[in-house]
């Protein structure tokens, strides 16, 4: 027998694959918060749209703001690929690795008809055309953004926006990370 509206829409989501990207340079843990919150947060918010199966961490370990050693671990042991992005002269070799595995991600799945979805976290308006691009592609892009700090073009690029502090951090807009 024929699949009834509601059984088809529970199929369809259940088979969407999630690809959760953080621009770890735009959106950082602050020393004070605990990484395996954050990431257990992240998963939740992720698992609305889908089964997450890929969790990549993008950061430059020659920075200050780059992922701290405990949270490197913490991250890591939730499922976080962590990847490490060194600088070469490039201020965006994150934006180049995070552009081509995304699109990477996206295709791959597209090419063999799975449903999918991309979570980005970042501030970066940079992505909005790759994130924009993807949704022609019926993927469905959701972004975690830091409010007052999020280019309105990457905003207006996705399907879902929710915020740093209020969905992820669990604080006020105002408050402190």
């Amino acid at each position: 027998p024929p699949l009834q509206p509601q059984q088809q829409l529970t199929t369809a989501f259940e088979s969407t694959e999630v690809g959760l990207f953080w621009d770890y340079e735009n959106l950082s843990v602050a020393r004070s918060q605990d990484a395996a919150d954050i990431s257990n947060r992240l998963r939740a918010l992720s698992l609305r749209f889908g089964r997450l199966v890929e969790r990549r961490v993008y950061h430059d370990p020659s920075k200050v703001s780059s992922v701290a050693p405990n949270d490197r671990s913490r991250l890591d042991s939730a499922g976080f690929t962590l990847v490490d992005c060194p600088t070469r002269n490039e201020k965006e070799t994150v934006d180049k690795k995070i552009i081509v595995d995304v699109m990477h991600f996206a295709i791959t799945r597209i090419s063999r008809a799975q449903a999918v979805c991309v979570v980005l976290l970042t501030n970066d308006g940079d992505y909005a055309y790759m994130l924009s691009r993807l949704r022609d592609l019926q993927v469905k892009v959701v972004v975690v953004y830091l409010a007052g700090h999020a280019a309105d073009a990457l905003l207006h690029a996705c399907d879902h926006a929710f915020s740093w502090r209020a969905d992820v951090l669990m604080v006020g807009e105002g408050g402190n990370e």
